[in-house]
């Protein structure tokens, strides 16, 4: 009889646990088992663990001492009340940035998937304080849960960077669950 149970534990623990882990992680990857997601920063670029709903910030290497503003990528993630669509989801989302950011104009708004989960993309420009800031932002959904990528530099270097942005967003992988 006890043998009996140890197995059925184990049998138990083995399912829970191959479960919980249902895809290897990727080299280099950031991967978050709380909010199911996982991301691949740009390679030397470093990684910060962030509080409340921005989950990880990854921040480009500093260019020297006169480098005033190190270009970023951040994860956020929203818990929602309902289930919500990504076209849904985004529609808010873009209410709420029209509502705290000073001086927003949309560059661009496109449709992507990104890895089989519909998103928005949109590239931006927007004032914080006295910097002016170019942002590249994907938003999805999936049931109650929303994220939203957002990658920032300055007008003038972003297009340096938005090759390394969309390829770190590309990886992007909300966990099956």
């Amino acid at each position: 009889m006890q043998r009996r149970q140890a197995i059925t534990s184990a049998a138990v623990a083995l399912i829970v646990f191959s479960v919980g882990c249902s895809r290897e992680t990727r080299p280099g990857e950031y991967r978050n088992r709380e909010h199911n997601f996982g991301i691949v920063p740009p390679t030397g670029w470093a990684t910060q663990k962030g509080s409340n709903i921005v989950v990880v910030t990854f921040m480009s290497p500093q260019e020297g001492a006169a480098d005033a503003f190190r270009e970023n990528i951040n994860v956020v993630v929203e818990k929602l009340p309902r289930q919500m669509t990504t076209e849904e989801y985004a529609k808010e989302c873009r209410r709420a940035m029209t509502a705290a950011l000073v001086d927003l104009e949309t560059v661009s708004d496109t449709a992507q998937d990104l890895n089989g989960q519909a998103s928005r993309r949109y590239v931006s420009t927007y004032r914080t304080g006295a910097a002016n800031i170019k942002s590249l932002v994907y938003v999805t959904a999936k049931g109650k849960r929303a994220y939203v990528i957002t990658c920032s530099a300055l007008p003038e270097t972003f297009g340096d960077y938005e090759k390394t942005f969309d390829d770190c967003c590309g990886t992007f992988i909300v966990d099956q669950r």
